[in-house]
């Protein structure tokens, strides 16, 4: 029998049965922490509650220590100043709490108003929001790989969604200041912004073994950008009208901001991410209905574990 190699492909040290362990610890809990519910799986999942499962996860909690001096609660009062939504921080205390500020300072610290505030971070707290940025990037890719096989379209999005704002710190997709800022970081790659949307319509939403249902995709690549909000986001513009998609629950996947190529060595998403994204979710409607073409389509089987339709 051969031995086991002991590097993986690029060199690294292959990982120890602890490592591993840990990170199948870590996947289950997001995994718990973000399936869909079964009185409506088909809900969309906020950015929010993803990142609460990344605070809450365990990694997060043994990479930094509960007593950790850092000032958190002055990040937490400055960001209120800003009127920034923090409500759903509510839903946790303690360590989990403070790790959750730590990354939505790090998602804001770029904002106008916050910008001063953090240039006079004093070390640990700044330390606390980075380790703690870190570690939500790297819990957001493993989630990128693992949940398109659990077939689970709106858990899915949701991480992709989260993953763009964590991977570049920006805290909206839709905010006119984020916006501004996603377009530079894209003009100082050499990118342009991405104009993907995904809507995907399926019928009837809830099947019985051996029912037939009918799903519909649509990639829709957007050409027509508002001109007054493109001028001032630097971002490009065209003249042919905007591609309609069909009406759906699951939309939106190409209005994220794309992940930097800085973070592109170490495996996080680059320019081509909602397209592989996108490929991926095809492939799951193909494995989970057989096509994917809006024709009647084989019933899904409760043995793979399906919920139902996506």
């Amino acid at each position: 029998m051969s031995e086991m190699p002991k590097t993986m492909p690029n060199g690294a040290p292959m990982p120890s049965e602890e490592q591993m362990k840990s990170a199948m610890d870590d996947m289950k809990h997001m995994a718990e922490a973000l399936k869909p519910e079964k009185e409506d799986p088909n809900a969309e999942l906020s950015v929010e509650r993803v990142l609460l499962a990344c605070a809450s996860c365990p990694c997060m909690l043994r990479a930094i220590p509960k007593d950790v001096p850092s000032k958190i609660d002055s990040l937490e009062s400055a960001m209120k100043e800003q009127n920034i939504p923090m409500e759903w921080l509510d839903q946790a205390s303690g360590a989990v709490r403070r790790h959750a500020v730590a990354i939505l300072w790090q998602l804001n610290r770029q904002r106008a108003g916050l910008k001063e505030k953090d240039s006079a971070l004093d070390g640990a707290t700044a330390q606390h929001a980075s380790v703690a940025i870190q570690i939500a990037t790297k819990l957001l890719m493993q989630a990128q790989m693992l949940f398109p096989h659990q077939r689970w379209v709106p858990a899915t999005l949701a991480v992709a969604r989260a993953s763009a704002l964590v991977a570049n710190q920006l805290w909206s997709h839709t905010d006119l200041e984020a916006q501004v800022l996603m377009a530079k970081i894209l003009k100082a790659e050499g990118l342009r912004r991405p104009k993907l949307r995904l809507e995907a319509v399926c019928e009837p939403k809830e099947c019985l073994p051996n029912a037939k249902v009918a799903v519909k995709v649509c990639d829709a690549r957007r050409t027509a950008v508002a001109r007054s909000r493109a001028e001032h986001c630097g971002l490009e513009t065209r003249d042919p009208a905007e591609p309609q998609p069909p009406a759906g629950p699951f939309s939106g996947l190409g209005d994220a901001p794309t992940a930097s190529p800085r973070l592109r060595r170490g495996g996080a998403s680059d320019a081509r991410e909602p397209r592989r994204i996108l490929r991926g979710l095809l492939a799951v409607c193909r494995r989970h209905q057989g096509r994917s073409d809006g024709a009647k389509l084989p019933a899904c089987r409760p043995a793979d574990g399906c919920q139902g339709p996506e």
